[in-house]
């Protein structure tokens, strides 16, 4: 396996993505370049709750190529991600900081998810073909199936039986895993690319949404169950259910919205709105903690259960972007940053 040495991965070129001009800031000597500084900024004292929320420089990742997406296992062991043009994807090790395994694609890997016990993970190449991979036995190729004639946005992955997967054909399709058959597919729904997938385990119910601005329910049948037409004034990334599913966090990259789900009266209904002054990458709400983040191009933002803001993070990354299918930050006790010279962890000092 290959090992850390000076928070860094040996031998690994910087690649760049210029979409912001930030000045990056270093730590240690100037041998240590990549890893940076995370200013603490708390907006909001005496509250006992949130003296917790410290965190600190834990790992930097030097990559040649940009990363497409990000993840982070459910039980927070593992770490995957993919370049782009590179083909390549590696899963790190989160607490021994080593390389895992990296496996090579003769195409493009445009998603990964992990199944909920961690045991399997699963990966979407830019033609559509879905892999399957079982990590208990050192990454075994379990199956390949061809699901999507382009690349994937989104994976889901229901009790380890079904992939529900979208792409930006505006199709949603569910597969099954032991027969590697079709099950069901949607492309009816949505106008526009579909960004992300959103499942209710307590309802079974599967919820998209797109750029055409709209947010779909839909039963795991096909049957459309709530229809909200122009949700948001643009495309929406990002959806997360909160509060035993009983509400809807959305996001364009400048309008954040919280909703109440009737699944009685088959409506979803705005609650609470926000209009970002910066752009807003990304956000992931804590359902434990009661705590949501937010991601921006210069700062993080840690909020409490009614959005209001407890801390501001401020980071010096340079050339701040966000992976391009990934819901970052994934986890409230490791933070990603992505920069032109690589990855930043973050860990949770408790």
């Amino acid at each position: 396996m290959e090992q850390f040495t000076n928070n860094r991965v040996l031998s690994r070129k910087s690649f760049k993505r210029i979409l912001s001009q930030t000045q990056c800031q270093s730590i240690g000597d100037e041998t240590s370049q990549g890893i940076h500084t995370c200013t603490q900024d708390i907006l909001t004292k005496n509250n006992e709750q949130m003296k917790s929320l410290n965190y600190q420089d834990y790992f930097f990742l030097d990559q040649e190529y940009e990363t497409v997406f990000l993840e982070i296992s459910p039980n927070e062991e593992m770490l995957a991600f993919g370049g782009y043009r590179n083909n390549k994807l590696t899963i790190l090790n989160i607490l021994t900081k080593t390389v895992m395994k990296e496996i090579q694609f003769d195409l493009n890997i445009w998603k990964c998810r992990f199944s909920d016990d961690s045991n399997f993970i699963f990966f979407g190449d830019q033609i559509g073909q879905l892999y399957q991979f079982n990590i208990q036995k050192d990454f075994q190729l379990i199956c390949a199936t061809k699901v999507h004639s382009s690349w994937f946005n989104d994976i889901k992955i229901i009790n380890n039986e079904q992939v529900v997967s979208c792409s930006n054909e505006k199709q949603i399709i569910v597969t099954d895993l032991k027969n590697k058959q079709q099950l069901l597919n949607i492309s009816h729904f949505h106008k526009g690319d579909i960004n992300q997938l959103e499942y209710d385990s307590l309802k079974n119910i599967m919820i998209s949404c797109s750029d055409d601005k709209s947010i779909k329910f839909f039963q795991m049948n096909g049957n459309l169950f709530i229809n909200q037409q122009n949700a948001h004034n643009d495309s929406i990334f990002q959806v997360q259910l909160i509060n035993n599913n009983r509400n809807l966090l959305s996001r364009t990259d400048k309008q954040f919205k919280k909703g109440k789900i009737d699944y009685y009266k088959r409506a979803l209904k705005q609650t609470k709105t926000q209009i970002e002054k910066d752009s807003l990458y990304s956000f992931y709400f804590a359902q434990n903690d009661q705590i949501l983040i937010k991601m921006y191009s210069k700062y993080l933002l840690i909020l409490d259960k009614q959005f209001k803001v407890i801390k501001k993070y401020k980071h010096k990354i340079k050339d701040f972007f966000c992976a391009f299918y990934s819901n970052q930050p994934v986890s409230l006790n490791y933070l990603l940053i992505q920069g032109s010279q690589g990855l930043q962890v973050f860990k949770r000092v408790q």
